[in-house]
């Protein structure tokens, strides 16, 4: 696929043993969205966390806007245009919603120790520039109106919003998105698709690559589905393809004994 943003091929991740992740091969192209399903302890954080770099795969290849990516570390690959949550929501306590955003940005602040002290006129035109930029992905997502409240003060359905914001700042071309539904009730989670397809709008070309159990999510936003279970793929397709899969329905439900 030559608009792949992100490819894999053979990876594999083991821990001692263990083998986490067996031979897995993914393509996620421009402006799609895919998703990885399987039962607990089928490897789909371990793809999360080689994708992002945290862990570098036992073995495979991965490549990245057509780079490879294999020795590329966690920053770079932020860098390059991936990004984020995890399943637990890790906003900063005591900032505002406007300064977790900003975070993200910090890098961009290229002044010294001394500018930064005594607040001279280069540090203060890029910190101004991060706050307009932040503020300017709020205002996209219709959160600008609780830039100044206390992110962990909201309620859990907005500070996964605000999460989700602040892995956005970036204009990543790849949007990661561990469990994002957690904690959320059915209403939430309807609107939490909204707001995914809403992004989706809003960044042209932007892809996002999802791991969920609600598979109301699931079937509602994701056009293409890999299925983990210890470990491995045991199928790959459309929804509605994956709905109808018997390997897929074993895995969940459990295989008669005859």
């Amino acid at each position: 696929m030559t608009d792949a943003i992100l490819s894999c091929s053979g990876i594999s991740m083991d821990f001692g043993g263990v083998k986490a992740v067996d031979d897995f091969n993914a393509v996620i192209g421009k402006g799609e969205t895919v998703g990885i399903i399987g039962p607990n302890g089928a490897g789909k954080t371990t793809i999360f966390n080689v994708f992002s770099r945290i862990y570098i795969q036992t073995a495979g290849t991965l490549a990245f806007n057509g780079e490879s990516v294999d020795h590329v570390d966690q920053v770079g690959m932020a860098r390059r245009g991936l990004s984020r949550t995890f399943q637990n929501i890790r906003l900063f306590s005591g900032l505002t919603v406007l300064d977790n955003v900003k975070v993200p940005l910090d890098y961009k602040g290229e002044y010294t120790m001394a500018e930064a002290v005594f607040h001279l006129p280069r540090r203060n035109r890029m910190e101004k520039a991060v706050a307009e930029k932040a503020m300017q992905t709020l205002e996209l997502l219709d959160l600008a109106k609780y830039a100044d409240s206390s992110a962990t003060a909201l309620p859990y359905g907005l500070q996964r919003r605000v999460e989700i914001a602040r892995a956005l700042v970036s204009e990543p071309k790849l949007l990661m998105l561990d469990e994002p539904a957690a904690g959320l009730n059915p209403e939430e989670v309807l609107q939490l698709v909204d707001f995914l397809k809403e992004i989706k709008s809003k960044f042209e070309g932007i892809a996002l690559l999802v791991i969920e159990h609600r598979m109301d999510l699931i079937m509602n936003l994701c056009e293409f589905l890999y299925v983990q279970n210890f470990g491995r793929t045991i199928a790959k397709g459309t929804p509605a393809e994956i709905q109808e899969d018997d390997a897929v329905l074993a895995a969940y439900l459990g295989e008669e004994n005859i």
